[in-house]
């Protein structure tokens, strides 16, 4: 016998990222990470570059995101956008 049914959950995002400032000439970038419920800086990265640097206030510890992959992922866009001339995604 088939069972007919479907399923519903609301899906909403956990943070949202704030791409402050990207400065594509010195190859820096300064990117908050908002909590979306309550909307407070959880974390903010200061990204350069040039020097391979990511200095970071905050954490991440009380969600359910993997801190080193939302750092990497963030880290790539910067790349992608400082490549693409983009400074106010």
């Amino acid at each position: 016998m088939e069972d007919n049914w479907t399923s519903k959950a609301i899906m909403s995002p956990i943070v949202e990222y704030d791409y402050v400032r990207i400065d594509i000439n010195n190859k820096m970038a300064e990117v908050n990470v908002i909590d979306y419920k309550q909307q407070n800086i959880v974390m903010r990265l200061l990204i350069d570059i040039h020097k391979n640097e990511i200095k970071k206030t905050g954490t991440l510890e009380n969600y359910t995101l993997d801190e080193d992959a939302t750092i990497h992922s963030i880290l790539e866009n910067i790349k992608y956008f400082i490549k693409e001339g983009i400074s106010n995604p």
